[in-house]
């Protein structure tokens, strides 16, 4: 009797802990409501100009147009996780405050968050420049880049994520801790320096198939060319001559990943 008094008070109490779970009802939200409006401004800058942008946590996105101006364009990053960040649903972020400063033939361009919303909060810039121009420092703790149809100098500085460079031409230095920088750099003069270092990650540089360089590589995994330079596969250090004299200096540096030096299409 007295065991089967223990198993009824047993199930009453199963019973009355499963009344008391309730479903948590999943807010049913707009996307469009969570987004907020986006920071948008045009700023006149002439072809040969520069451009400096500071964006702690987020992507960035600078293509060339024909117009003598730079139009900026900075959003919220809602969806982070895959950052190992947590988005939380529901919770309506005002646009992004952008510092925009003009000083003669610069533009200064960095994202002001408070101190308590720099781990958590990421903002997507999009710029439109002239195509003749210098990033003169694109830096950001974490985020990707993408470059493209640009000529002149550019600088990239960047904690952690993916550099993508497309039809672009002239002097180059990204320096990336973790991930990796796929690059095409065409119409090599003799005084452009390419120098791409990745900590962490694997470096694809993309060549006009004429191209003239002397080129240095050092990788911790194995360094990979369709140029002929006179190497056996597998090697994990090279210096050689690409094409004719005088040509560009290049400098790749992989110490934890792979080097592929390819010719463009």
């Amino acid at each position: 009797m007295t065991r089967m008094l223990a198993w009824a008070v047993l199930a009453a109490a199963v019973l009355l802990t499963a009344a008391c779970i309730f479903p948590f009802p999943w807010p049913d939200i707009d996307p469009a409501e969570t987004r907020g409006e986006a920071f948008v401004r045009v700023v006149p800058l002439e072809p040969g100009g520069t451009i400096q942008l500071d964006n702690d946590l987020g992507d960035i996105d600078i293509r060339g147009w024909d117009r003598p101006e730079v139009e900026i364009t900075a959003e919220n990053e809602e969806d982070v996780s895959f950052r190992g960040r947590i988005w939380l649903p529901g919770r309506r972020l005002a646009a992004p405050e952008v510092d925009v400063q003009i000083e003669g033939q610069i533009v200064r361009i960095r994202a002001r968050l408070p101190e308590r919303e720099r781990d958590i909060r990421a903002v997507r810039f999009t710029l439109s420049v002239p195509k003749s121009v210098n990033l003169d420092g694109i830096r950001g703790r974490e985020g990707d880049v993408t470059i493209a149809d640009l000529y002149g100098r550019a600088r990239i500085e960047m904690g952690r994520g993916q550099v993508r460079i497309e039809n672009y031409s002239g002097a180059l230095e990204v320096t990336l801790g973790r991930g990796s920088v796929e690059a095409e750099v065409l119409d090599l003069r003799p005084d452009d320096r390419l120098r791409i270092s990745a900590a962490d990650g694997d470096i694809a540089l993309a060549l006009s198939p004429d191209a003239a360089a002397l080129i240095q590589a050092a990788a911790g995994e194995a360094i990979a060319t369709e140029f002929d330079l006179g190497r056996t596969a597998g090697e994990k250090k090279i210096e050689a001559r690409l094409g004719g004299e005088p040509g560009a200096a290049i400098v790749l540096s992989a110490p934890r990943g792979g080097i592929r030096i390819l010719k463009s299409k």
